[in-house]
């Protein structure tokens, strides 16, 4: 899932509050998992700002699912529309196919200069916990296929609630991000998930590299 990598790494160089919701509660929910359907599509609006500074990345990205792969995986594209602000050299991006797991999560090479790094938050913002354990957390351990670069940390279940009047399973998770031969660098998220299938509704959080703080804001288009 180096998708993830691509926009902590690129946006070192370069608020929106989360929807208004109650608060959550605890319910019996005993797994949360990714689950795909041919032809399900989802569009999100996609905000990062530099928290002090001026820098600004924006983008509408569109996810369809093409094909379900063994293992509970599924192939999905990803299109870019809108796209404003990023890194120096990087332009919009170009419609992509990656295949995601069962944890919400994407395997694909990357390339920090390049615009891919709108579609990196997406699957970065996605994971889910599969089964749920009450007061424990869960384990999120990646690497890259190349080796180079991983993605460790941890996450908890927070309950149900509802935003805008859809219900949603909240989850939070704590990523440290060791890009190859880059600075490594801390994701604290909350993602607000369909609890029917995995799929990510809306999301928000900061990364913090070298003193920089990035503020991200993902919300249904």
């Amino acid at each position: 899932m180096n998708l993830a990598i691509s926009l902590i790494t690129a946006l070192a160089f370069t608020q929106q509050a989360p929807p208004a919701a109650q608060t959550a509660t605890k319910t019996d929910l005993t797994s949360l998992d990714r689950t795909y359907k041919v032809g399900d599509e989802s569009s999100y609006i996609l905000s990062v700002e530099s928290d002090g500074g001026p820098m600004h990345l924006g983008a509408k990205i569109t996810v369809k699912t093409l094909s379900l792969l063994d293992g509970g995986k599924a192939s999905q594209e990803l299109t870019a529309s809108q796209f404003t602000g990023g890194p120096d050299g990087a332009g919009a991006p170009e419609k992509v196919t990656w295949t995601f797991g069962k944890d919400g999560m994407a395997a694909a090479d990357f390339d920090v200069s390049s615009g891919n790094m709108v579609y990196s938050v997406i699957s970065m913002l996605s994971v889910v916990p599969g089964t749920i354990t009450p007061g424990k957390e869960f384990k999120v351990d990646w690497t890259s296929p190349d080796k180079a670069s991983t993605i460790k940390g941890s996450g908890t279940f927070e309950g149900l609630k509802e935003v805008n009047g859809v219900k949603v399973a909240v989850v939070k998770t704590t990523l440290e991000v060791s890009p190859g031969g880059q600075s490594a660098a801390t994701l604290r998220n909350t993602s607000n998930f369909d609890p029917t299938n995995g799929r990510l509704v809306s999301a928000d959080g900061k990364v913090e590299l070298q003193g920089t703080v990035l503020t991200i804001s993902v919300k249904a288009g």
